[in-house]
């Protein structure tokens, strides 16, 4: 069995880091109970990218760069079958469906409450995560809001 690493080791095994700043955010983790991550990146010794790249290896999750092309990714079908607070509360966003699979995109690979309640409503589907850039959650929710609008205005005509 291949035992899982832990962010820490995997951002200095990439060089990413070093044990000095490892160490020093350890430090504060323990005063402050704030996840790891979130310390490198206010610190500045990680980008987001790294951060995630690094959190898809360690879960075992695909980060998906979006590259601007929210369109490819954007499915007012597959987006009505789950609810607003879902979406926009809680910052899982349905991308893809194929088959009896369908994919979110997500920020944080820690929250299980999040990923229970997509396969809850995601009923009889299996679910699938990938990981993408917080600016990117943003325009995904941002454009949803925006089309739930347009969708409420030629309701109410």
């Amino acid at each position: 069995m291949v035992q899982k690493m832990f962010l820490g080791e995997i951002l200095i095994q990439k060089k990413i880091i070093t044990q000095e700043q490892l160490n020093a955010a350890l430090v504060e983790q323990k005063r402050t109970s704030q996840i790891l991550g979130s310390i490198l990146l206010r610190r500045k010794v990680v980008t987001e990218k790294q951060l995630l790249e690094a959190l898809s290896e360690q879960f075992g999750v695909t980060f998906l760069e979006i590259g601007g092309k929210y369109d490819d990714y954007f499915d007012w079908q597959l987006l009505v079958k789950f609810s607003p607070s879902l979406i926009v509360d809680n910052h899982i966003f349905p991308i893809m469906a194929k088959g009896e699979d369908i994919t979110f995109a997500i920020n944080n690979p820690l929250d299980l409450w999040l990923m229970d309640e997509a396969q809850r409503q995601a009923k009889d589907y299996r679910i699938n995560m990938v990981l993408i850039t917080k600016k990117d959650m943003d325009e995904f929710i941002m454009r949803y809001r925006k089309q739930r609008r347009t969708k409420m205005d030629k309701f109410f005509e």
